[in-house]
């Protein structure tokens, strides 16, 4: 989308400090400002976290983000594209709200000289759709009804660290744990198993993440604590072989999940938000730092709604009888939802934040937890001044801009790296070494 970018610059609606009117030219010099403050925002992140994503990272996640637009692609030329892609079709199907495929990489690599995904054979990859309202399988008015049910409730209290900690969307919860049992049998029995989604497909593939790790993986609630116990003793009544081989079918059957969601919008939180970020919500689904990758383009608002950043949410406390109810609410209820400084959901796992300059190029950086919802604010004003800062914000939410940026921010950081040649990333979840590869579960 760099085109449109550049497109912009005249408009003083990039970080380029370029001549311009008045009005514009106040624009310009707050996108000015807030460029900086990115820019020193990186430089101290860089120096508390030096293993930021590498070009190998993002090479990766651009893949990732390329073959979960396939999911928007006719149904009969799905199994043709994702092996274009080095990948193999194991499976797909239709939802009232969703479309599903599992796929596999392609053995020794893809034979049609694409390098795809990294992985092997027992690495399985589950993508979902975002709403695709042209779609004939979709039900338009289950999805909008189970949207406009965004109240949270808890998440599978019985599962989680402390009932009734976790919170999730509603309806898209309903939607989730439909599509869990619809899946479930291609879950089960698997090693890795990583999955993604544009948009709501995202937002439904992070639900899913989390039944599946909570109900097929290595959790503990109380109950599985209890059945671990009743293993360990009946362990203790075996040979030394026989321990060991019980010990290699367990590891078998822990199913190890990782998810990656492109320009999706939160579903979780945290049920009192003090302490509330996207590792607190990974630690209450039991799930390791990393598990969770989300990706959100610098102009794309959906990512954004229900956030404590949602032009909506900010648009309604500059309401001074809505500002005060929200902190009665607070004074009442504590630092939950619908309070002075949250609306809904938080984002679970990490945020990398797919920025371009004209000074730096495209860029990637992990947001940190304390500063997240001021970086992820949109200038609204600007956006309605111009018609193309307006298209814009609609190009970057389509799933290709996804795929192409990170690409692009890819180039870049190699570059920045001596120019190495781009390799992909180990898979997601993938067992192998480095502080560049998602920690295995």
């Amino acid at each position: 989308m760099w085109f449109v970018r550049q497109g912009l610059l005249g408009k003083g609606l990039t970080a380029s400090p370029v001549p311009c009117a008045s009005a514009a030219g106040a624009r310009c010099r707050q996108q000015t400002c807030r460029a900086r403050a990115f820019a020193g925002a990186a430089a101290h992140e860089a120096a508390s976290n030096p293993a930021g994503p590498t070009s190998a990272d993002l090479l990766r996640d651009s893949k990732l983000a390329a073959v979960s637009g396939l999911a928007y692609c006719p149904s009969e030329e799905l199994s043709m594209r994702l092996q274009s892609q080095g990948m193999q079709l194991q499976a797909q199907g239709n939802t009232s709200f969703t479309r599903w495929f599992v796929a596999r990489p392609a053995d020794a690599g893809a034979a049609s000289g694409s390098p795809g995904l990294p992985g092997h054979a027992a690495q399985q990859y589950i993508f979902f759709r975002g709403v695709s309202w042209r779609s004939a399988d979709l039900d338009a008015l289950r999805v909008w009804q189970g949207l406009m049910r965004a109240l949270p409730s808890p998440f599978l209290p019985h599962l989680t660290s402390s009932p009734e900690l976790l919170m999730a969307h509603s309806g898209v919860a309903e939607m989730a744990e439909e599509l869990y049992s619809v899946l479930r049998p291609h879950m089960e029995g698997q090693g890795q198993l990583h999955l993604a989604g544009h948009s709501l497909g995202g937002s439904l593939a992070t639900l899913v993440a989390l039944t599946a790790h909570l109900r097929l993986g290595g959790s503990t609630s109380a109950s599985a604590a209890s059945l671990n116990d009743r293993q360990q003793q009946q362990q203790q009544q075996l040979s030394p072989q026989g321990q060991q081989q019980q010990q290699q079918q367990q590891q078998r059957r822990r199913l190890q999940v990782t998810c990656t969601t492109f320009g999706s919008p939160p579903v979780l939180a945290m049920s009192q938000g003090e302490g509330e970020d996207g590792r607190s919500i990974l630690q209450a689904a039991r799930m390791p730092p990393g598990a969770v990758r989300n990706y959100v383009l610098q102009d794309d608002p959906v990512p954004r709604a229900l956030l404590s950043a949602d032009p909506a949410f900010l648009a309604l406390q500059q309401n001074t009888a809505v500002a005060g109810l929200l902190r009665l609410r607070e004074r009442w209820l504590g630092q939950g939802v619908l309070s002075p400084t949250r609306f809904l959901f938080h984002p679970a796992g990490d945020v990398f934040l797919i920025r371009w300059t004209a000074e730096a190029g495209h860029s990637v950086r992990l947001l940190a937890p304390h500063t997240l919802q001021e970086e992820l604010k949109l200038d609204v004003a600007a956006m309605r001044s111009s018609p193309l800062a307006m298209m814009q914000a609609v190009l970057d939410h389509h799933h290709g801009s996804y795929a192409s940026e990170l690409r692009a921010a890819a180039a870049t950081q190699s570059k920045l790296e001596g120019g190495a040649v781009l390799k992909p990333a180990a898979a997601p979840g993938a067992a192998t070494p480095g502080p560049s590869a998602a920690p295995a579960l």
